[in-house]
Parts: C-alpha cells; structure tokens; sequence
C-alpha cells in the first residue's frame, strides 16, 4: 500500500535513511544532519499542492518513501524533484520501488509537473537500473566528494505526460 506522509513518519524515514548510508553506504556522519535538513525542507512544503510525500507499507511496516516538490532554483515551476527515495533491502526486487517510483510520477504528471528530476551516484547501480526502466535519461555526471566519499554524482531527468482528463 502506498499512502501519503504523515509527521509521524518523519523519525522512520530519518532513521531508516541514516542507518543505511552510515552502516551501507559507509557515508561520514554528516549524513544525518543534511538527511534532517532536507527532511525540514520538504515538511516546510507539505501544503505546498505541486509536491507529494508518500509511504509504502507492507501490512503494518513502513518499508519504502519518496518525495516530490518543485525543483529550488528552477524558473520553470514545472519541473520537480524526487527526493529520499527508499526501499528496504527485504522489499528489493519485487516491483515495490517501481510501483512507488510510478506513483509519485503520476501524482506529479497530475499536479502539472512535465519533468522530473533526481540525482544519484554512480554505486547505486540498482537506482540507476529502475530510472533507466522508467524512462529518465542522464543529464551530467559529475566527480564529487560527498559524505567523506569520492563518487561519480549522476543527474537525471524525465519528461512527463500531462495530467490525465
């Protein structure tokens, strides 16, 4: 089931995404302080009617998040941005990421949305895999030091159908 974020959620989503890039991901632990921030930023715009915050559930277990708001710093407010896209590794494989990451383009295709934008790294092979299969294409890449790591930033985008009738 996917339903919409709720404040409640907010401890979960930090945690899951903290434990995974510090213990998986081996990322430095200003991890958890930029996760926090981007967490603030995207409650500042839950009423925001262009963005979507959502959460899938398997029974009675948080397992997945996205979320999706205007890009900053765009002139276009067409263009969104997803963002803290998370599946738990048990949930892996089986069409949930897809399912959630198609929910949350057609919830932005229909609140006006024509492109989305996300940004990963290069390890991520299997972010990349699902984007790819979505119909994003790359935009740049990029070398970069993030969180105490030396990777390969890859920007992506995808064009989306207009809201349906």
């Amino acid at each position: 089931m996917i339903r919409r974020y709720r404040l409640e959620d907010r401890a979960w989503v930090l945690d899951v995404n903290v434990r995974h890039y510090l213990e998986v991901e081996a990322f430095s632990s200003d991890f958890a302080a930029k996760a926090s921030e981007a967490l603030d930023a995207i409650e500042a715009q839950l009423e925001d009617s262009r963005s979507g915050f959502w959460i899938a559930e398997a029974g009675e277990r948080r397992v997945g998040s996205v979320f999706f708001c205007p890009e900053n710093g765009s002139d276009d407010d067409r263009v969104g941005r997803l963002r803290l896209f998370y599946l738990a590794e048990d949930q892996r494989g089986r069409g949930r990421g897809k399912r959630l990451l198609r929910h949350a383009m057609q919830e932005a295709a229909e609140a006006g949305c024509a492109v989305v934008r996300v940004s990963t790294y290069d390890r991520h092979r299997s972010a990349l895999a699902l984007y790819a299969a979505s119909g994003f294409r790359r935009l740049c890449e990029a070398e970069v030091l993030a969180f105490g790591r030396q990777m390969r930033r890859i920007d992506l985008e995808c064009e989306l159908p207009g809201p349906r009738q």
